[in-house]
This record gives C-alpha cells, sequence and structure tokens, in this order.
C-alpha cells in the first residue's frame, strides 16, 4: 500500500514523515549538506541500459552535471557482431555527448564497461567485474528493457521480467548499495483508467511464468500469450506490470523505487534542445507525418499526447536515486510522471502545433505535403487508409518497377501500418494519473538542485518543445543539411503546386463528365459561365481567351 505523506514548511525547508521516515531536525540537517551533487559525490553507480535512448542521456546527465561522481558501470552486450567496448565507442561518438566533449575528456575514465546480458544469471559478468560492481556500487539505474510493442512473448519477458530478476540478485550482493531505481512506465496497469502511484496487486506470478518460459517452446507461448496478457495491449505492458509485482513480492527488503514516465520524447533542453535518436512511439509518428507518409490515424483528437521530454525524466531519475538513499523510505515508492493537466497538449494541440512548423521548416525528400486527418467516424478509417495510404504507395511503386528501381513504398507502408496498429490504443483512450510523489520530491529539492535537475513539467513551453522536436528529427534522426532549408522550402512549395494542380484536373474531368451526361448541367454551366464574363467585363479584363470554359 502506498505510505502516507505529509509535508510540512518550516523556515523554508521542507521534511517529509512517511510511516517512521526521518525527523524534522535530521532532515533540516540532511537537506543543508546533502544535495544531490553531494550525495553523488565519490559515490559509484551501476547503469543498465546505458545505450538505449534514455540510458545514453542519464549517463551523459551524471558526468556532466556530478563531476564529483564516482565511477560509472554500464552493463553492455555484444551485439550484431560488435564487442562491448565497439558498442562503446560508438555510444561515446554519438552527438549527445558533443557537448561534454567540449569541455574535456577526463569524464571517460569514470565509465566503465562491463560486458554482460539482461537474461543470464548474475547479469552475465565475470567473477572480477561482479567483484567490482559488489564493492564499490551504491546506486542502481535499472533502465534496461524491449519496448517494441509487438516483441513475442519470450523476448519481453527475458528483458523485462528476468533482466529485472537478475539485477535484483546482483543489487544484492551490493555492500554499500543505497538505492535501486527501476523504470517502468506509466501504462504498466493501463487496464485501470486511473491509476495511482502504488504496487497494484497482479493475479499472476512472475516466477511462475519465468520457470513455464524455460519448458515452452516459442509456438507454445505465443499460443498462450492473448490468455496471459488478457486486457493490457501488448507484451510490453504486461511484461512491465510483471516486472512491478516481482518488485512487490520479492525485492521489498531492498531501497527500490519505481519511475513510470509516459511516452518519452525527445529532449526539452538538455544535453541539445530536440535532441533525440530514437525513432519509436510519438518520434516516429512526427516523422512519418513530416515526411508526408502519415495521411490519418486513429486518434481521440481529445485526449492528453502525453509525451515527457526525456532529460527531464532522467532528471527525475536521479532526484529518487538520491531521495530514496537519504529519505529511507520504509516501503518502496512509486513516482508517475505524465503530463500535466494544467500544461499539456491534446492530440489537436499537437496537430496544430506541428504542422505550420514542418510546413515552414520542412523535412528533406518528403513523399507529399506534412498534412493530415484524424479517422471521424473510426469506421471509415480503413476507407481513408485505403485511398490515403495505399493507393499512393502501389502507384509510386508501379513507378519505380517501370523506371526500373526497386519498389519500397508498399513495404514502408505495411510498417507504417503495424506501427500505428499497436499505437492505436495509446491514441484512442484516456488515462489519469497521482503524480504526489513526483511533486512532493521536487519541493525537497533545493533551488540549486532544481535548477540542475529540473524536472519541472510546468516550465515546459510546450510550442517551444515541440517546434524543438521536430527541429531534432530532422538534424539528429533523418541526417537533413539545416543550411539546406531553402531548398527544402521549394520542394514543399512544388508538392503544393501539384497537388493544387491534380485537384484541378479531378474538378475538370469530373466536371466535364457530369456536363456530358446531364442537360441540367450544361445549362447551368453556360448561366455560370455568363455570370463570370460579365464580372471580368465589368472588372474591364480581356474575356477572349476564356472561351475554353463553355467547353
Amino acid at each position: 500500500t502506498k505510505p502516507k505523506v505529509t509535508i510540512f514548511k518550516v523556515n523554508f525547508l521542507i521534511c517529509t514523515f512517511s510511516g517512521d521516515h526521518l525527523k524534522m531536525s535530521q532532515f533540516k540537517e540532511m537537506a543543508s549538506r546533502n544535495g544531490i551533487k553531494e550525495f553523488y559525490a565519490g559515490k559509484s553507480v551501476f547503469v543498465t541500459g546505458a545505450t538505449g535512448f534514455m540510458g545514453k542521456v542519464l549517463l551523459e546527465k551524471l558526468v556532466r552535471s556530478i563531476p564529483e561522481i564516482g565511477d560509472v558501470y554500464i552493463l553492455v552486450r555484444q551485439k550484431r557482431g560488435k564487442t562491448s567496448k565497439e558498442r562503446v565507442d560508438d555510444l561515446l561518438s554519438s552527438g549527445v555527448f558533443h557537448v561534454l566533449k567540449e569541455r574535456s575528456t577526463d569524464w571517460m575514465e569514470k565509465i566503465k564497461v562491463m560486458e554482460g546480458a539482461l537474461e543470464q544469471p548474475d547479469l552475465g559478468l565475470n567473477e572480477e567485474n561482479l567483484q567490482r560492481v559488489s564493492n564499490n556500487v551504491s546506486v542502481v539505474f535499472h533502465i534496461a528493457a524491449t519496448i517494441k510493442f509487438d516483441a513475442p512473448m519470450r523476448e519481453s519477458l527475458d528483458h523485462n521480467v528476468l533482466g529485472l530478476k537478475h539485477a535484483i540478485e546482483v543489487a544484492r550482493k551490493m555492500k554499500k548499495l543505497e538505492a535501486f531505481v527501476h523504470t517502468s512506465t506509466a501504462y504498466s496497469h493501463c487496464d485501470r483508467r486511473h491509476i495511482d502511484e502504488v504496487f497494484y496487486p497482479c493475479d499472476m506470478d512472475p516466477n511462475d511464468l519465468l520457470d513455464a518460459k524455460k519448458w515452452m517452446t516459442d509456438q507454445q507461448l505465443e499460443l498462450l500469450t492473448p490468455s496471459l496478457v488478457k486486457e493490457m495491449p501488448n507484451t510490453y505492458t504486461f511484461t512491465k506490470k510483471l516486472a512491478e509485482e516481482y518488485l512487490r513480492k520479492e525485492a521489498g527488503d531492498l531501497p527500490i523505487a519505481v519511475c513510470r514516465p509516459s511516452i518519452v520524447g525527445a529532449a526539452y533542453k538538455e544535453p541539445v534542445d530536440g535532441w533525440v535518436d530514437a525513432i519509436t512511439g510519438s518520434t516516429g509518428l512526427i516523422a512519418a507525418y513530416g515526411k508526408g507518409l502519415l495521411k490519418v490515424m486513429k486518434l481521440d483528437m481529445g485526449s492528453i499526447a502525453d509525451i515527457i521530454p526525456v532529460d527531464l525524466v532522467d532528471n527525475l531519475i536521479i532526484a529518487i536515486g538520491w531521495i530514496t538513499a537519504v529519505d529511507k523510505p520504509s516501503t518502496p515508492l512509486v513516482y508517475n510522471f505524465t503530463a500535466l493537466p494544467s500544461n499539456s497538449c491534446t492530440w489537436t494541440d499537437l496537430y496544430q502545433i506541428v504542422t505550420p512548423y514542418l510546413t515552414n521548416n520542412p523535412f528533406d525528400q518528403l513523399f507529399r505535403r506534412p498534412y493530415g486527418s484524424a479517422s471521424q467516424p473510426a469506421f471509415l478509417y480503413p476507407i481513408y487508409h485505403f485511398f490515403s495510404h495505399l493507393v499512393p504507395a502501389f502507384t509510386v511503386d508501379i513507378v519505380l518497377r517501370l523506371c526500373g528501381r526497386k519498389p519500397q513504398m508498399m513495404s514502408i507502408y505495411s510498417r507504417l501500418t503495424k506501427a500505428l496498429n499497436t499505437l492505436e490504443y495509446f491514441t484512442c483512450n484516456r488515462w489519469t494519473w497521482n503524480r504526489e510523489n513526483s511533486e512532493q520530491l521536487w519541493s525537497l529539492m533545493s533551488p540549486e538542485d532544481q535548477e540542475v535537475f529540473n524536472f519541472d513539467l510546468h516550465q515546459v513551453h510546450l510550442q517551444g518543445y515541440y517546434e524543438g522536436y521536430c527541429r531534432g528529427i530532422k538534424q539528429f534522426i533523418l541526417k537533413d543539411d539545416m543550411d539546406k532549408m531553402p531548398q527544402a522550402r521549394k520542394q514543399i512549395t512544388r508538392l503544393r503546386n501539384i497537388r493544387y494542380t491534380f485537384n484541378l484536373l479531378i474538378f475538370l474531368v469530373s466536371a466535364r463528365f457530369v456536363y456530358l451526361k446531364s442537360e441540367v448541367a450544361r445549362q447551368l454551366w453556360r448561366k455560370l459561365v455568363m455570370v463570370f464574363l460579365k464580372w471580368l467585363r465589368f472588372l474591364q479584363l480581356p474575356t477572349d481567351q476564356l472561351s475554353v470554359l463553355s467547353f
């Protein structure tokens, strides 16, 4: 159950009581000399998922904003023929570390690569690395997970549940452990319409399913998946729910905390305005829309586009690690981090922000202009999808074949359709969340910590954020040349003219057909032409060249 939290403000200092929490006098002393930077100074941390989108930003933030931090151990696996070291070299060469590299490169010495894998016991760490982690680490940030909504059940269980189980096993061996922060999702209990900051009981024991997975084939697991997930929309949210259940049942004696962010989007300010490098979720939608690929989708246009900047999420995670260690709650706390009702935008608002921006600052090599609509009513969506997506894609592929080139548009739209189907549940439903713990944590931070580790969503200027989001996609995802914006604007003008010309031709062909088939239409057309010609003569404009209007 959720511990009762009461806030007291005394001489501009804030202290909390949660069960048998710290005394007021103790917290005053602690707040005066143990801010976030001071807490992490000299302490080593362990990060899983450091090569992912959120992990990169967290890693950069730790070494940039807390230069006195101890070693930062990161778990990295071999992948796609690359060793752990090669993957870390790629990681450190990415744009997220550009600002940091301009200052110095001393911080690189703090990053210690631990080769391993989530699905292996002790995270696959060899004896030497396991000993180093056990002796030195004070805080664990467990971010690693598969975020593929349609991942097979075995893959989701391995990464999201078994990986957490192994991380907890390693954490139990850490002699200096003060905090274990698990990153979940605000949709881990999306079968409820209101979600509090509590651990909800689950009707399935995660250990039982992990044991069953050992002897079941992939085919058996897939056949069983619908009966397992029940009201959950996919394996991702289901396994995130199971992971929280594992923490509730198996790790309540450890200093753990859970962060539940909603949809994680581009950076607001750090390390760079609009920085993003993962084309998933909201990023994929905006990219497809800006390219002119996405023209129609199923949306509840009045629901909140619950997108949270990645840098604010990581600042909250760092702050959670701090408060968990210094406050020592008697039971694990959950922190929901979702859009504020007072400072959020609906999908309609988001559309109205990004459309003019993408029109004036277009991506390169557009398929069509960025313009679209939500399917209203929803049952018309297949018709809109057919004419707005499939027909143009099929037509372009025919032209490519005739030109001797490889067709690709139907393949692109196949992937886009699959993505839209997986996102439909989240764009067509509404939820409310309790955010008290996140808000109270903010109030506990000193002004200096609030400035450095800012996660106050009240301060986010939404229009500026989403415009920066679009700019970040153009620069960091699509790798467009930002100096060639004039050429991109000329391209969107050409596409607009082509569209208008096409519409005019359709109108003229349709009008001609009606004209030939109906005497009434011919008479009406002649009268309209006569009125139009008289109006031109009244304006003293030439009319000799307009006789074609009478067909």
